[in-house]
């Protein structure tokens, strides 16, 4: 499901304009434990054969919205099935990315846990009312390049996507037990690389905060529809039920991808804030393009780990 204009998600992909590079990440996560103050995870990632460009999308949330087909039993026994409802829970994007661009994003629900919607009740992109669900389809994202610092994140730069490297996602408490902070940094070569911080004016940091998120929504012109939504209250509600971790690898019939790492809306200059996502040109990432040369990629996930903060990796 492609995002709005003001949407944050990713692809885990080289744009076909940049030297072919087909990254594996292997994501070592991990999640709360009792006591814990945090949930902690971390994601490697590393380049396999240089056979091509990989276009689609990896994607690790803790949870996400799922096409579902209700089952009527009559008797003891399944009798219809009605494949236009949809199970909707909140959910956090812990990384998606490719090799030009990356992003992490939570998304809140006002409803609590797994829940079912149907049509345009669902809310979405392929929806006639985006904003009409029970969850907030854009999420408050952090993306490098789209927080200003465009060297930061791709092939040869801070975090080199050319080689293997570990991707670390925490989640804060505050005093009062709920949810403060989403953090993110990286481990490459044996060395701990923070986040980049926001260059953007008006939104300052490196990690997600409600007052990151209400900045930015106000710097980019975005409607803050993750506040809307419950924001980081309701996000921290949908922390303390069970969460599962689900990975995919996926392409884009809506956007190609291009909020993840190019221009979006393709209209608008890069150079406006939160329109410059990624370096891959505006005609890039199209689907039939990708099924086609492209079928054979891809993405290695492999050494998931769960446990309190700063357990699940060698911090150096």
């Amino acid at each position: 499901m492609a995002p709005s204009t003001s949407s944050p998600w990713t692809r885990t992909a080289a744009c076909p304009s940049t030297p072919p590079t087909k990254p594996a990440p292997s994501t070592e996560q991990a999640t709360v434990t009792p006591n814990a103050r945090v949930i902690s995870s971390s994601s490697t990632a590393r380049p396999t054969l240089p056979s091509g460009t990989l276009r689609l999308t990896t994607r690790t949330p803790v949870s996400v919205s799922m096409a579902h087909a209700a089952r009527r039993w009559i008797s003891g026994r399944p009798a219809h099935f009605f494949p236009i409802s949809t199970i909707a829970l909140a959910d956090i994007l812990k990384r998606e990315a490719n090799s030009i661009s990356t992003a992490y994003t939570p998304h809140p629900c006002t409803t609590v846990g797994q829940h079912r919607c149907e049509g345009d009740g669902c809310g979405g992109t392929y929806s006639s009312d985006r904003y009409g669900g029970t969850c907030d389809p854009d999420g408050c994202d952090f993306n490098s390049y789209r927080q200003g610092v465009k060297d930061f994140y791709g092939p040869g730069m801070t975090v080199d996507t050319t080689k293997k490297f570990t991707v670390v996602t925490q989640f804060l408490k505050g005093s009062d037990g709920q949810l403060s902070e989403i953090k993110r940094f990286y481990v490459q070569n044996g060395k701990t690389i923070p986040n980049s911080q926001s260059t953007i004016d008006g939104v300052s940091g490196n990690s997600i905060t409600p007052e990151f998120c209400k900045n930015q929504k106000v710097a980019f012109g975005d409607s803050d529809t993750f506040n809307d939504k419950g924001g980081f209250a309701q996000f921290s509600k949908g922390l303390s039920q069970p969460m599962v971790l689900v990975m995919s690898l996926w392409d884009d019939h809506y956007a190609n991808m291009l909020w993840l790492d190019s221009t979006y809306p393709t209209d608008a200059s890069p150079d406006e804030p939160g329109k410059g996502r990624g370096t891959c040109d505006t005609g890039s990432g199209v689907p039939t393009d990708i099924e086609t040369s492209q079928a054979s990629n891809q993405v290695i996930y492999s050494n998931i780990k769960f446990g309190p903060i700063n357990s699940t990796f060698k911090n150096t």
